[in-house]
């Protein structure tokens, strides 16, 4: 599965990076169309991945291999790269969007007390916090 999230990851990247999405034509509706459908099923697995990862004990978790743990490196690099390096916000909100429905809004806190995920929320927002008052 993570070998797949990382081929997939590849594939899209180039799309969401370039700055193509704004720029594409009738023949490359189904070229883009693909292309975010592949970038929405990585990020769901990501976060899914990232929470996981993150909350697990290192020492008795299912994570700690050292083969998953550098697969899941190099997925998370490329997740970063999709998310931080596009002109556009959208693939970095989808995955904040995925942690949150997922795992709750405390997710972000608890991935971002993380060093290798501090990406995720950009850092002029990672001190802002907002008191949700139940309903």
């Amino acid at each position: 599965m993570i070998k797949l999230a990382q081929q997939l990851c590849d594939e899209c990247t180039p799309l969401l990076t370039s700055g193509s999405l704004q720029q594409h034509t009738r023949e490359l509706d189904v070229v883009v169309l693909e292309g975010v459908a592949k970038a929405r099923y990585v990020l769901a697995l990501v976060a899914d991945f990232m929470y996981k990862t993150a909350v697990e004990d290192r020492d008795t978790g299912s994570w700690n291999e050292l083969q998953i743990r550098n697969e899941l490196e190099i997925l998370f690099e490329g997740v970063r790269r999709m998310c931080c390096e596009g002109s556009s916000p959208v693939p970095r909100l989808y995955l904040l969007k995925q942690l949150v429905r997922r795992y709750g809004a405390e997710s972000i806190h608890v991935l971002c007390g993380n060093k290798a995920f501090e990406w995720i929320v950009p850092s002029e927002n990672r001190n802002k916090q907002v008191k949700c008052i139940p309903r």
